[in-house]
Parts: C-alpha cells; structure tokens; sequence
C-alpha cells in the first residue's frame, strides 16, 4: 500500500532519497482484513519507529512486498522529520487471539506513557511509513505481519495514526492500492477512503493499475 498524489494537486516535493523509495507498493495478496474491533485497553501501543526496530520491520516488508525496501531505506526515513515511521508493538512474543483479547492503551498516541521505559520495547506487529507534506498526506507504505491480522489492529492502528497526523495540520490524505488488493480496499473504504482516479501500469511485479484514493481529514 503506499500513496501518492494525482498530478493535478499541487504539493512540496519530498527529498529525493525520500520520494524514490515510495514506489514499491502492496501486492494483491496481502491481507488487512479488518476482523473484531479491538477492546479499549490494552499493552498493544502505536510508537515512533526506532533503528532497533528496521530488522523485525524488513522481515513483515519481506513477506508483504515482492519488492520489498532495503533496511537502509528504512534507517534513511528515521533522520527525514517530515516523514513519520509508526510501530504497532505488542507484548514480545504473545499473539492477538481470536478474540482480540488485548487491551488498547490509551488513544493510540505514539509516545509511551509517562513513566513507561521507552527502552522496554515488545514485538513489532506492523508499520507505517507516512509523508506529512503541510496540509497533504501520503501513506507510503503500511504492512502488519500476517499472525496479526483479521484481529481488527489494522483499523486500529490507522485510526490512530489518522488522528496523529491530523493533529500535525495533515487536512487532506493520499494513497495508492493495487487495483486487485480488495482486503486493502474494504479497509481503506471502511474507513473514509475515497477512489479519486487510477495509474494505469503503475505497479510492476506483477504489472498492474494503481487505485489513488483519498481521505479528508
């Protein structure tokens, strides 16, 4: 899943280094099935993404892309501050069960709460990779390791990372899907999502249109 904007909107460019490595997209088989809501409290956080994180992330971009960013694409994101990498971490080692008996703690923010060891890091569920360009989003990249998903922590982790950036003055959000990744699809409409045009043969591997939808935040 990534994003992008159609050429008709006018927007700041992102450093090269920035902007070159969001062209790898979702494939097809990637599933983000919504599944039960999560229960409202819960050691399951949202937190900024750190370098000791980049190897459990590149081993869930491994599985979900066929062309998958290098580590050190990720390393090079962390020193942009318009780009924000996101963690979903669980309790290292424990899976959702079917369920979903986790509690959500707080609202998603993105900072351990006070007191909390920001060094007593858990297990990386999945990850966000998002562009905050003034007013103009774009969701780059967005993946959760499959034992996590149909739990309802992807529906969760967006709303949260919505909420995050809408308060960094993001009014309006970007993103590009595979026109046959309907799991993505049924997420990004359930949540707000709106189709606004299409990339003929924008994705290569296997070679595919690409759907630009759009959220007003």
């Amino acid at each position: 899943m990534g994003a992008g904007v159609p050429p008709s909107v006018e927007r700041s460019e992102a450093p090269d280094r920035v902007r070159d490595v969001s062209r790898q997209r979702l494939d097809p088989h990637v599933s983000l099935d919504q599944g039960a809501a999560v229960p409202s409290s819960s050691p399951v956080r949202v937190r900024p993404m750190v370098a000791e994180d980049v190897p459990q992330v590149i081993e869930i971009e491994r599985r979900a892309f066929s062309t998958p960013w290098s580590g050190k694409a990720f390393r090079d994101l962390l020193e942009h501050d318009e780009v924000l990498l996101r963690v979903l971490e669980v309790p290292d080692g424990e899976a959702v069960d079917q369920e979903g008996e986790h509690r959500v703690e707080g609202s998603g923010a993105a900072t351990p709460p006070e007191g909390e060891d920001s060094t007593a890091r858990g297990a990386v569920a999945g990850y966000a990779v998002t562009w905050a360009l003034g007013r103009e989003g774009e969701l780059a990249n967005f993946a959760l390791a499959e034992r996590y998903r149909g739990r309802g922590l992807a529906s969760w982790f967006l709303d949260a990372l919505l909420a995050e950036i809408r308060e960094r003055g993001v009014r309006t959000l970007f993103l590009e899907v595979r026109a046959s990744n309907e799991p993505a699809l049924r997420l990004y409409r359930t949540i707000g999502f709106q189709e606004v045009g299409r990339r003929s043969g924008y994705y290569t591997h296997p070679p595919e249109d690409a759907l630009i939808m759009l959220k007003e935040l």
